[in-house]
């Protein structure tokens, strides 16, 4: 019997970890093709991830690098579709909310080729932001839509989304269950780091370079270290907008330059909190119970703001300031958040995986 063939397009580290566990599970199963578009700056990163992840090098590299989001949008695009007209696959699988999502869901569905969606569902609320847009063009365009939450599901239901739906869960936390063994803990002693002693931060979203809100930002951390360790892991973005706008980080926060996977879960696992503007570190931070302040003023995942398991803080410094050192303060606040009961699913890579050998095979 003929294997199918399906085509899975992705761009950035996030979605690399997202998408491992799908991707090695394909390979077994499938004929399946790679397409890295590049949308993200570090090649020499990006190659960390995938050995870290073990995965296959990718049958295509577009190298699309940087640009705005129009131009990669586009560029993305027309590369995509030539590989699309060559392959003619049964499918085309996308994750996530990216540039590279968007591009390679536009692309499919021009190409009269079905699509597929894992992460969908997800809403925030707010349509300036370019990861909202994308998400809700997507889920418009999928034939199968993997659905990360119930939220989710009632997301789709009442925009009237017409693909066929499934409750899977986010494979974010079947690639954080596979690697939380293998985590690098050199990263603590290199940067004389201790358990529960020190704060994570990570700030990458458009919104958050632009001059008001990541002088907010800066403003927090820089009072927030003169309690405490903070430690920086700083996007390229987020430190040339630093830079253009003059704001000064204090010297007594720890920045380095962005880790590879592994070292990363050992960062989140080992800090007293995390604050970040990541959807996925919002997800992987309760999965390894560790208390979580999202630096934004809405999220794409509301069910773990009501479950008590992660806090929106705004991006107004006071506010921030102020519930960060309040947590800091209180190791008692941070065990009841952690004592909360929530719990993700696990066995998401694999249920996809079945899912779509079903649907098309049938």
């Amino acid at each position: 019997m003929k294997k199918i063939k399906i085509i899975t397009v992705f761009g950035t580290r996030p979605e690399i970890i997202k998408l491992s566990p799908v991707i090695s599970l394909l390979d077994e199963c499938s004929d399946h093709i790679l397409v890295h578009t590049g949308q993200h700056y570090s090649y020499n990163l990006d190659r960390l991830f995938f050995e870290e992840m073990h995965l296959r090098n990718p049958d295509h590299q577009l190298n699309v690098g940087s640009g705005t989001p129009a131009y990669q949008v586009g560029t993305i695009m027309m590369k995509v579709e030539e590989i699309l007209l060559k392959e003619r696959p049964d499918l085309v699988l996308v994750q996530g909310d990216t540039n590279s999502t968007l591009a390679g869901a536009l692309a499919a569905v021009k190409s009269g080729i079905p699509l597929g969606h894992i992460e969908s569902g997800y809403r925030s609320g707010n349509l300036q932001m370019a990861e909202e847009i994308n998400r809700i063009i997507t889920d418009r365009l999928s034939r199968y839509l993997f659905v990360g939450t119930q939220e989710g599901m009632e997301n789709l239901h009442r925009e009237g989304v017409e693909g066929k739906m499934f409750l899977v869960g986010n494979t974010a936390i079947d690639a954080l269950r596979k690697n939380e063994t293998l985590a690098d803990e050199k990263v603590l002693v290199q940067h004389s780091l201790t358990s529960d002693g020190y704060i994570l931060v990570t700030v990458h979203r458009a919104e958050n370079t632009e001059e008001k809100n990541l002088s907010s930002i800066v403003n927090s951390l820089n009072k927030l270290a003169e309690m405490t360790t903070v430690v920086f892991p700083i996007h390229p973005r987020t430190r040339k907008m630093i830079e253009t706008f003059q704001l000064s980080l204090s010297a007594k926060i720890t920045v380095i330059e962005s880790t590879g996977y592994l070292e990363f879960i050992s960062l989140m696992k080992n800090a007293a909190f995390i604050m970040t503007d990541s959807g996925g570190i919002q997800e992987e931070s309760v999965e390894l119970n560790v208390p979580c302040l999202i630096l934004r003023n809405e999220t794409e995942t509301m069910d773990l703001v009501n479950a008590g398991k992660t806090i929106l803080t705004t991006t107004d410094k006071d506010r921030i300031f102020s519930i960060a050192s309040s947590l800091l303060e209180s190791k008692e606040k941070r065990e009841e958040i952690k004592n909360r009961p929530f719990s993700g699913k696990s066995g998401v890579a694999q249920k996809i995986v079945e899912i779509l050998l079903r649907e098309l095979t049938s």
